[in-house]
C-alpha cells in the first residue's frame, strides 16, 4: 500500500517537474489578431502592451479619450486603440466593424471590462443542446442553416469534415442533458456565495 502511495507521489512530482522544464510551446503571433476590452489600466492595459511586444495585432478598447492617447504612445503601429463603452450598442457595433474590416478571424477575444466582479467559471462538455441536435441531421440541412459569412470564412470542405467528426464522436453521441449547465448558471446567479468552478 505504501509503495503504491509513494509511486503516485513520485509520479505527480515527475509530472510537475516535466511541465516546469518542458512547457508547451507558444504559437507564432504573426498575423494573429486579439481584441481586448478594458485597456485603460490594469490587466487589459498590461495584456495589450505585452501581446503587442510579442507581435500580435492588438485591438485595444478603452473607455476614456485620454486612455486612447496614452495607450497609443505605448503600442506599436500594428495595434489599434479605440473607444469602447461596453454598455453602448453603437460602440460594440463599431468595434465589430473595426475588427471585421481588418480581419475575418480573431485569435482571441478578451472581455476584461469590469471592476470588482465575482466570476464563476462554467465549462460544460458536450450537452444535448439545439446545436448538437442540429448536427444529428443531414449535412445539407446543416449547411443551408449557416450564414453566408460562415460558409465563406470556413468553406464547405472544412465544415463537412468537422460535421462528420461530430457525427461520429462518442462525446456527442452520449451528450448529457443541458439542465446540468442551467443549474450551474442558476447557482452562479442566485447564490450568495457561488462556487468559482
Amino acid at each position: 500500500m505504501y509503495l503504491l502511495i509513494g509511486f503516485i507521489i513520485l509520479l505527480c512530482i515527475s509530472y510537475i517537474l516535466y511541465r516546469h522544464f518542458f512547457p508547451t510551446p507558444n504559437i507564432d503571433p504573426n498575423d494573429k489578431y486579439v481584441r481586448i476590452s478594458g485597456c485603460d489600466t490594469g490587466f487589459g492595459n498590461g495584456l495589450a502592451i505585452e501581446l503587442d511586444k510579442q507581435g500580435f495585432n492588438v485591438f485595444a478598447g478603452v473607455y476614456t479619450p485620454e486612455s486612447v492617447i496614452s495607450l497609443k504612445e505605448k503600442l506599436s503601429s500594428k495595434a489599434t486603440v479605440f473607444r469602447l463603452d461596453i454598455t453602448k450598442k453603437e460602440d460594440i457595433d463599431a468595434a465589430f466593424e473595426l475588427v471585421n474590416n481588418k480581419t475575418k478571424v480573431l485569435h482571441a477575444l478578451v472581455n476584461n471590462a469590469g471592476i470588482d466582479l465575482h466570476v464563476s467559471v462554467i465549462e460544460p462538455g458536450a450537452m444535448r443542446t439545439p446545436i448538437i441536435e442540429t448536427s444529428r441531421g443531414s449535412f445539407a440541412d446543416f449547411w443551408n442553416q449557416l450564414s453566408s459569412d460562415a460558409k465563406e470564412r470556413w468553406g464547405e470542405n472544412f465544415i463537412k469534415t468537422e460535421f462528420n467528426i461530430i457525427q461520429e464522436s462518442p462525446f456527442f453521441k452520449f451528450a448529457e442533458d443541458p439542465i446540468i449547465v442551467v443549474r450551474s448558471l442558476q447557482h452562479a446567479v442566485m447564490n450568495a456565495f457561488p462556487h468559482i468552478r
